[in-house]
C-alpha cells in the first residue's frame, strides 16, 4: 500500500479491500453497455472454487446500488452456479464518474450457506490536469544574438500520469524550447526552459504559445492552456562624430614639446535605450 495512493490496481489484505487506484472518470452509462471494453485497470477478477460435492449457486452484489443511480461498482454475471470440483468467477468493474473517492461493499452469498463473504472495495476518480506556475513568459530586454531564458513548472497534481504537448513556435521563431512534449508522472513535476533570442530588433507583443494536456491513453478529449510571451530584442545603435566630417582619425598634426591641444568627438545615441561605454588607449600603437 502507497499513502499517496500511487499502488495501482491491488488487493490489500490488512484492509481486506480491492482497491482500484486512480482511474480516468466515465460516462458510466456508456461503460455499462460496454463492459467487454473497459480496460484492465477497471476490471478485477475474483475467482470462486467449489471443493464440495454439490453444485452451488453464488449471488454477488454491491451494498450501495440505489435504483434508477448509475452504480460505481459492477458485478459480473451477478448470479452464477458453479458445479463440484469447478472454478467460477466474478469480475468486480468500477466505473468513476466524477473526480473523488468512492468507498462501497460487496456481498458474495453462496445459496443455503449463512455466512456471506464480503470485501471492501474503492476507487478514486481523476481527470487529466495540469498545474502551470504561470500563464504568461516574460523574457527580459536582451541585446541582439543573446539569450534571454525562462523556466515553466508544469505540475501534474493527479495519481496518474498526464501528457503534454506544446505548441504555436511557428508564430513565434524567436523561441524555442529544451522539451515541447512528454509526460509528467504522477504528483511529480516537469520543468520546461524556454529561450529567446533574435538576430534583428523586435518585440514579441501578442505571442501565444499553447499546451495541450491529456491522459496517455488518449481516451479524453485534450485540454488547452494558453501562455501568452513577451519579449524585446535590441541594438546598440551609436555614430561617433569627430572633429573632420567624414574623417575617423584624431589628427593633433605636429606639435612642440609640452605643447598641448585637445580635440573633442562626441558619441550619438541612436537607439532606444542608453548605455555605458568605456574608450581605451592602445599603448602599444601609441608606443611605435
Amino acid at each position: 500500500e502507497d499513502e499517496n495512493g500511487l499502488h495501482g490496481k491491488a488487493y490489500i489484505a490488512s484492509k481486506r479491500t480491492i482497491d482500484f487506484g486512480a482511474v480516468l472518470t466515465m460516462n458510466t452509462k456508456r461503460a455499462l453497455d460496454n463492459l467487454d471494453d473497459i480496460t484492465d485497470a477497471c476490471r478485477f477478477p475474483l475467482r470462486l472454487h467449489n471443493p464440495g460435492p454439490k453444485a452451488i449457486t453464488v449471488r454477488s452484489s454491491v451494498v450501495g446500488d440505489a435504483a434508477g443511480a448509475s452504480p460505481t461498482f459492477v458485478l459480473s454475471p451477478p448470479v452464477q452456479t458453479i458445479e463440484p470440483g469447478e472454478d467460477g468467477e466474478v469480475t468486480v468493474f468500477a466505473l468513476p464518474r466524477l473526480t473523488q473517492e468512492y468507498h462501497d461493499k460487496i456481498v458474495l452469498c453462496v445459496q443455503d450457506n449463512p455466512l456471506p463473504v464480503v470485501y471492501n472495495v474503492h476507487v478514486s476518480g481523476v481527470k487529466p490536469a495540469l498545474e502551470l506556475d504561470h500563464k504568461q513568459i516574460n523574457f527580459e530586454r536582451v541585446l541582439l544574438e543573446l539569450t534571454d531564458t525562462k523556466i515553466l513548472k508544469l505540475r501534474n497534481p493527479t495519481r496518474l500520469p498526464v501528457a503534454f504537448h506544446i505548441h504555436g513556435f511557428d508564430n513565434v521563431p524567436e523561441v524555442t524550447a529544451d522539451i515541447t512534449s512528454g509526460v509528467v508522472e504522477p504528483l511529480e513535476t516537469q520543468e520546461v526552459s524556454f529561450f529567446f533570442s533574435s538576430p534583428r530588433p523586435m518585440t514579441l507583443g501578442k505571442k501565444v504559445l499553447h499546451v495541450d494536456i491529456a491522459d496517455t491513453d488518449g481516451r479524453y478529449e485534450k485540454q488547452t492552456e494558453h501562455l501568452q510571451v513577451t519579449g524585446e530584442a535590441y541594438d546598440v545603435m551609436f555614430d561617433m562624430i569627430f572633429p573632420r566630417h567624414g574623417d575617423t582619425v584624431l589628427d593633433y598634426e605636429t606639435l612642440r614639446v609640452q605643447d598641448e591641444r585637445v580635440l573633442m568627438c562626441s558619441i550619438k545615441n541612436r537607439g532606444k535605450y542608453e548605455f555605458e561605454y568605456h574608450i581605451e588607449l592602445d599603448q602599444e600603437a601609441v608606443a611605435k
